[in-house]
């Protein structure tokens, strides 16, 4: 199947991200194109996994949350690899439930055993939902600039064979996960915390 490819105006258009948003993402590399505009008719362009990882980001920065925060959570989430299983030719037989999501004319409605999506509690701790089990990620800060957390940021991303869990080695940016997965880690607002108090951020989630 010939890779699909989109340009600038039908990413932002699909994801509802303003124009220049997606060149500050650009700017700050935190995104590559699969091909770079500039010269004479040379148009760029974005692979369907790109439009993925743009559209998580644009959903937290359309949510309130600055736009270089909106891509740290959405590129450092433990299961940010869940996206590419939304491409068209990631399934041979594509279960009921990718159909139903994928499909223009149904309604998206959430079930909580099917989805993951991000809880922020309290403005502060963020947690990811998958099914019915729950990760804490993180706290923001008070100006909701930068995101700490108590697990390294390489830890997310080491090669982890089936029945195996090696020690964190590189981070998925430093090898080849896929061209969506480049990025200057420089773009990232994320701060590693070893002090932090989890059992409250678990506390607030079960209060809220």
């Amino acid at each position: 199947m010939a890779v699909q490819l989109f340009n600038d105006d039908q990413v932002t258009t699909a994801c509802g991200l303003h124009r220049d948003n997606l060149r500050k993402l650009i700017t700050w590399k935190a995104v590559f194109p699969a091909q770079a505009g500039g010269g004479r008719g040379r148009v760029r362009l974005w692979t369907m996994d790109n439009v993925h990882r743009i559209g998580l980001t644009a959903l937290i920065h359309n949510a309130g949350y600055s736009l270089r925060l909106a891509h740290t959570i959405g590129y450092c989430l433990p299961k940010d690899p869940i996206i590419k299983t939304y491409r068209p030719d990631y399934w041979a037989n594509p279960p009921k439930t990718w159909k139903e999501w994928t499909d223009p004319d149904k309604p998206r409605v959430k079930t909580l055993m099917n989805d993951t999506y991000v809880e922020i509690i309290n403005g502060v701790y963020v947690f990811q939902r998958d099914g019915r089990s729950k990760k804490f990620f993180g706290m923001l800060d008070p100006n909701h600039s930068i995101i700490s957390s108590n697990t390294p940021l390489k830890a997310y991303w080491s090669p982890m064979p089936v029945g195996s869990m090696p020690t964190p080695t590189y981070a998925k940016w430093e090898n080849d996960f896929g061209q969506a997965d480049r990025l200057d880690p420089k773009s990232l607002a994320y701060l590693f915390d070893d002090q932090m108090d989890e059992k409250t951020a678990k506390r607030a989630y079960r209060t809220a």
